[in-house]
């Protein structure tokens, strides 16, 4: 979600995992997580989708969220749970 917004820190965190520029972050960071036997998502955590737009809405209020660098809402933010809470 942010990386086009910090195109820079994400080539930063490449660099710093010795990763080629062409890689795709987030890809990689998952089967990074699969590999070390860890849930790759939020059902697999246990995690009732039914609470997900209480979070969303929560996230949203929280003021930690004018700091973001890309600016976020409520939809966005359940988009993002939602995506997050998919099965793998």
């Amino acid at each position: 979600f942010n990386a086009p917004a910090v195109p820079e820190k994400m080539a930063r965190i490449k660099q710093a995992a010795n990763l080629s520029g062409d890689i795709d972050l987030g890809g990689w960071l998952q089967s990074l997580v699969r590999r070390l036997g860890l849930p790759t998502s939020l059902h697999e955590m246990g995690v009732d989708r039914g609470v997900l737009p209480e979070i969303a809405a929560k996230a949203n209020l929280d003021h930690l969220s004018a700091t973001n660098p890309r600016q976020v809402n409520e939809a966005d933010y359940m988009n993002l749970l939602t995506a997050a809470w998919q099965p793998n």
